[in-house]
């Protein structure tokens, strides 16, 4: 369940974005278990349009794990920190009324982040509620930040020509630890 980033905007191909590459990373892992991923990314989604269709697109598929990547838009669109938060609460309290094992994934590192009002706030507050719901973040700001430093070109590099979206690079990395995190629930 996500935005653009679960979309796969930025990959190069549809075959490069982070849940293709977390799908292929998994059936490598996973020793021969049956694991079906279904891409529930819409571009653009907010928090709060993602709860809209959460039913038809999460809960009526009876999902025993849901990866949610969500929080970007709702700091480039300034949507009120606090609806953010009730947002996220909610959506994670009806996953996990119905036994749903949830990952969270935070909002992505670009160049023009800290120059988004509050961007750094609404991070912390991802983090918050995780910590909170006792859910899984896969903390995508700070692997970013991490990898930019492992860069010469730092950020630029791990960014599509929209300097917004995940490059193939960084969407590879964000599936690769979601597979990794993923095993660690299966065992």
């Amino acid at each position: 369940l996500g935005s653009s980033s679960t979309a796969g905007a930025g990959a190069s191909r549809p075959e490069n974005g982070y849940v293709a590459q977390f799908g292929r990373a998994l059936e490598t892992q996973a020793g021969g278990r049956r694991i079906q991923i279904i891409n529930a990314g819409v571009n653009g989604n907010t928090t709060a349009d993602m709860l809209r269709r959460l039913g038809p697109d999460v809960l009526d598929r009876r999902p025993a794990v849901v990866i949610w990547q969500t929080g970007t838009n709702d700091a480039l669109r300034q949507i009120p920190i606090e609806q953010f938060r009730r947002d996220l609460t909610r959506g994670l309290e009806e996953m996990k009324a119905r036994g749903i094992k949830v990952i969270l994934i935070d909002q992505q590192d670009f160049g023009r982040a800290l120059a988004v009002k509050d961007y750094a706030a609404y991070v912390s507050t991802m983090q918050d509620v995780a910590k909170e719901e006792n859910v899984t973040l896969l903390r995508r700001y700070r692997v970013m930040g991490y990898l930019a430093l492992q860069h010469r070109g730092g950020m630029p590099e791990l960014l599509a020509n929209d300097r917004l979206h995940m490059n193939d690079e960084a969407h590879r990395c964000v599936g690769q630890l979601l597979a990794e995190g993923i095993n660690r629930l299966l065992r």
